[in-house]
């Protein structure tokens, strides 16, 4: 988890995003021809699933070192309940992933699971706002002593609009991490 925090943005950019669309690269250009679209639809969810599982990665490594930082200086702040949220996001992201696998090949899904996946990817992203807030507000107060919602929004824009956000989120997580 160290990676996370002491990588300069590029490489992180370069991990997260790259070797993704690289591999989708390298498939398109060698396979495509000859495959049927389904391995294609395999390959791209493979890549979104790998993007967004070290983005949110990324964000848990950030903030439980950050944490140690907050924790020292008596900001106080707990790590239960984010933790809880960045399992179920987990959880909802692996569980549409197969869902979203699955219906490319069977067409028909009873209209209970698909509301129950509806609802489920609705209480997944209102979990990804409070978790990249919770982020924010952690990267602010490792920087800060008092936080208010004004002051942390800009790095919660910054990291929600991800692979731009994090040129200028990094560089400030790398600050924090050599102060200490």
């Amino acid at each position: 988890m160290r990676f996370f925090i002491n990588a300069r943005a590029w490489q992180l950019l370069l991990f997260i995003v790259g070797i993704p669309m690289a591999g989708m690269l390298w498939y398109v250009v060698l396979f495509m021809p000859t495959a049927e679209s389904t391995v294609l639809e395999i390959v791209m969810l493979a890549a979104s699933l790998w993007m967004n599982a070290f983005l949110i990665t990324w964000v848990l490594a950030t903030v439980t070192g950050l944490h140690d930082e907050i924790r020292s200086l008596s900001l106080g702040g707990s790590l239960a309940l984010f933790k809880v949220a960045i399992g179920f996001l987990y959880f909802v992201l692996l569980l549409f992933s197969l869902v979203v696998g699955l219906l490319s090949s069977i067409n028909d899904l009873p209209d209970t699971i698909l509301n129950l996946l509806n609802v489920l990817v609705l209480v997944g992203i209102a979990d990804y706002f409070y978790i990249v807030a919770f982020a924010a507000r952690t990267i602010v107060k490792a920087e800060q002593v008092k936080v208010k919602f004004s002051e942390y929004f800009k790095t919660f824009l910054q990291i929600m609009f991800f692979p731009i956000g994090i040129w200028f989120v990094q560089p400030r997580i790398n600050k924090i991490a050599l102060k200490r």
